[in-house]
């Protein structure tokens, strides 16, 4: 006989694996909310869009807050790995590439190493001071890599809006279209930060790959690209906007290198 209490149709119901099963999907909520957004953003860009723009937008996420959310993980994550030291900058790669070369040349000719000895100690305290206001600029950058993404918004909004204003979408809504493209290159660099962190070579390389591709496959998508100018215009979109981007975050650099 049970000892449970008795059940009538007013009870709520009882605990099952069907039932964690289909709190588990509400709480992913593939049916709307976060993932449902990314899944349409993925596999239909275009109506995606329009839904969101034209028809409704209950199940979609606010393109703002998303940017916002994912804009901040992928910054803090990308400085956690930056501050962890979990891989090789291009400034110690160099000086360490270099010094190998002058080790090699001088080693074959005894009388200068002594000249090479004294050298290298003369400029390694100009080499130290360099070395902590390169990291320190570097250090600056990533942590403000947040205000760039946002700073890519209106800068790629810009180009999307002029080369395609026969797609019927103003400047705003291409504001709209861009915030949606980047959330979904941060979540893609959030789900790759630990293959480069693990195989940092690798990862450095597949990252940019697969975010460049993505935009190309998003904006051939969403601006219904059909012919070879239309696909030409893609590529000049996406060459110009990150020309502008890494144009002011090198006038960055150089402002804090001389300040």
């Amino acid at each position: 006989m049970s000892n449970l209490p008795e059940q009538n149709n007013s009870s709520i119901p009882r605990i099952t694996w069907g039932q964690i099963w289909k709190n588990f999907l509400i709480v992913i909520n593939f049916e709307r909310g976060l993932f449902f957004t990314i899944k349409g953003l993925i596999i239909a860009p275009k109506n995606t869009i329009d839904n969101y723009l034209y028809k409704t937008r209950t199940q979609y996420v606010n393109p703002l807050r998303f940017l916002v959310f994912t804009t901040a993980i992928f910054t803090l994550l990308s400085y956690y790995m930056y501050q962890s030291g979990n891989y090789v900058t291009s400034v110690e790669f160099g000086e360490g590439v270099i010094a190998g070369m002058n080790h090699s040349k001088n080693t074959n000719d005894p009388a200068k190493i002594d000249d090479a000895t004294k050298s290298i100690t003369a400029q390694d305290t100009i080499s130290d001071k360099k070395k902590k206001k390169i990291n320190s600029v570097l250090d600056n950058v990533s942590s403000s890599m947040d205000k760039f993404t946002f700073l890519m918004i209106p800068i790629i909004s810009a180009f999307t809006f002029l080369f395609f204003r026969k797609t019927g979408y103003n400047y705003v809504e291409n504001l709209v279209i861009n915030s949606f493209l980047t959330s979904v290159l941060n979540v893609f660099g959030i789900i790759m930060l630990i293959p480069i962190i693990l195989y940092t070579t690798i990862g450095t390389i597949v990252l940019p790959v697969v975010s460049i591709g993505f935009n190309y496959y998003f904006f051939v998508k969403v601006y219904t690209v059909h012919n070879f100018w239309e696909h030409i215009k893609v590529i000049f979109s996406i060459i110009f906007s990150y020309t502008f981007l890494i144009f002011f975050m090198v006038l960055y650099m150089y402002f804090l290198m001389k300040s």
